[in-house]
């Protein structure tokens, strides 16, 4: 049974397919993925599955999946993972970047940077995109602006 700051805070929900994905996360929910590729026989997915836990942890924006490798053959095969360990970040079902490797320095700063730009407010319509940047005025009625003559 779950202790009640376990049931609070999401986990790493553990895929077997591309169905399993699905389910655990919709690709119709435009939520960005992390699947952890790994493999039991590869020592260095565990250091990188401690790291997902982590990172789960600290990056409320992304959903994570762990995979593993060799019974996950079709998502393998998919998202093209040859070796393990192997990150994979997938938006609306398809593979939008990754790390291959162990190597925690580079990993964590990409998912980070998932993270961060999954917390960006899109600027409403006319406002300024940058700080500081004028708002475009909406096009005059009747069609696009030309300059004078």
């Amino acid at each position: 049974q779950l202790t009640e700051e376990q049931s609070s805070r999401k986990m790493v929900a553990v895929v077997a397919s591309a169905a399993d994905l699905e389910k655990a996360v919709p690709a119709a929910s435009g939520t960005t993925v992390v699947a952890h590729f790994w493999a039991s026989w590869a020592p260095m997915c565990t250091q990188t599955a401690q790291l997902t836990e982590k990172l789960e942890k600290d990056c409320t924006n992304l959903a994570f999946v762990s995979v593993e490798a060799e019974q996950a053959e079709d998502l393998s095969e998919k998202f093209g993972v040859e070796s393990v360990p192997a990150f994979v970040f997938v938006r609306g079902g398809e593979k939008v970047g990754g790390v291959v490797g162990a190597n925690a320095p580079e990993i964590t700063s990409q998912v980070q940077a998932l993270n961060a730009a999954s917390t960006r407010p899109a600027a409403p319509p006319g406002a300024p995109a940058l700080p500081g940047a004028s708002p475009v005025p909406p096009p005059p009625p009747g069609g696009a602006r030309h300059p004078p003559a």
